[in-house]
Formats: C-alpha cells, structure tokens, sequence
C-alpha cells in the first residue's frame, strides 16, 4: 500500500542501527562526555577560624563581654573590704587599676546567675535569676549579714580621715575577710556580694541619682530586712560615704 514502507526497507534500518560486536583488535568506541549540567563541581573547602571567646583577669570572673573582681575592693582574698570612698572616689580608684565601677545590671547578673528562662513574663519584665548568690532560699550565716548593729557617731564619721573620724570607723567595722565566707559565692564564682560591705554602682537609668548602693552590709539592710540579689538603696549621691560602704570593679572582656 502508497505510504507504507516495505519489508526490505525495515530491515535496511534495523541492520543500520544495530549494536553489533567488536571485532578483534578494534578499538571500543569513545565515551559520551557529560553535558555540563552532569559535571560535579567540587567545592572549596572553607577553614573557618576558631571563635575566640573574650577573656578575664585571673582575679575577676567573666559575665560574658563584661569581667567583674572576684571580691571586693581590693580584690583580695582574705583582705578586710575597703570603706569611706564616695561614688567618685570609687570610680576613681577603678580607673587607676584600668577597671571601671560596675553597673547595676553587671552587678546583678554576678549575684544571681543566668536568667532561668529566656523571653518576659507575664508583665513583660525580663526574667531573674536566683534570689541568693547560693540559692533560693536564705541560709542563715552564709553571708556576712547578720551581726549587731551598732549606733554611730556621725560628727566623729564627719571628721574622717582625721585620727577620731579613724577611730570611729574602726569602732563600727564588722567587715569580715574577703572570701571567709565560702557559701556566700555566685554562680560565677563571685564572692561576699551579699553582706559584709555595701556596694557602689552606676544605677541603671532613671532616678535621682547617677549611682546605688547593692547588697546592703554586715548589719542587714536598712529597716531591718536581709539582703538578697535584689536588695537596692538608691538615696545617695555619688558624693556620700559612709562607715559600711565599698565597692567593687568591673571592665569590658578582652
């Protein structure tokens, strides 16, 4: 039939594209070569260099970009805190040592550990961390903050650092040595913050005054309360000093 190809025709075109064996000694045909889009493409290998995580003197404990003293100015395990600096006289003092005073937010994080959960609450205050240095329950005699509070004679305090205003200051000390209290440390390893001296810090902002006073002292906290993370006296100007104030430093990571 027009149109149909014949017999002979089919068979011409099956013997054409058939796959016939080699014969002895004729090379193998060449491989198809990839198309482009086949081709695996190696990729670089990328040496990522190690993370260098900033660090802190021996002597102070790291908060992550910030370092804070282990103990209390000066910074010496078993030395008495220093006391009678103003808030200036402090930061002062920080600077010579190439520190800074601490701020309200660095001092707490020291006190009470990381926040134990992330994100707010459900005032949308950001999360605390532990109540106490050691824990969430108050220890009786962990820290230096339970003695007797003895009266004072604020004309002889006024005379400091003439011999009475001396005088007077060592009769009303009851600091203890830094680091006695081996309870009374953080979860970063930061000693005395509760208790013994009370400590100078820049506040956070909002306020009066530039600066507060964290941890209360030897005696407990003013009225009679115990001290915790949060214990806080903001009624006093970076110029005020006092029988039973300190101080501690911090500085940036390096």
């Amino acid at each position: 039939m027009k149109g149909r190809p014949s017999a002979v025709w089919i068979a011409f075109l099956s013997a054409l594209f058939a796959v016939r064996p080699r014969e002895h000694g004729e090379p193998a045909p060449a491989k198809r070569r990839a198309a482009p889009s086949e081709v695996a493409i190696a990729q670089p290998l990328v040496v990522e260099a190690p993370v260098r995580l900033p660090e802190c003197p021996r002597d102070m404990a790291a908060l992550g970009a910030s370092c804070i003293d282990r103990y209390e100015a000066p910074n010496v395990q078993g030395a008495k805190p220093l006391v009678m600096l103003s808030a200036f006289e402090a930061e002062a003092w920080c600077r010579e040592r190439g520190k800074r005073l601490c701020t309200e937010a660095e001092w707490e994080l020291a006190c009470e550990g990381p926040p134990r959960v992330s994100g707010t609450d459900i005032l949308g205050e950001a999360p605390r961390g532990r109540e106490y240095p050691y824990g969430e329950v108050r220890e009786e005699g962990a820290c230096n903050d339970g003695t007797r509070w003895i009266e004072y004679d604020q004309e002889l305090l006024n005379m400091w650092p003439d011999p009475p205003g001396v005088r007077e200051v060592e009769r009303l000390y009851q600091g203890a040595p830094s680091g006695s209290h081996p309870r009374c440390v953080s979860p970063f390893g930061v000693y005395d913050l509760l208790g013994n001296v009370e400590e100078w810090v820049f506040r956070s902002p909002g306020g009066r005054f530039e600066h507060a006073l964290k941890g209360c002292y030897w005696a407990g906290c003013f009225g009679g309360s115990k001290p915790s993370c949060a214990s806080t006296n903001y009624a006093h100007a970076r110029t005020f000093r006092f029988y039973e104030i300190g101080f501690r430093c911090c500085m940036d990571a390096r």
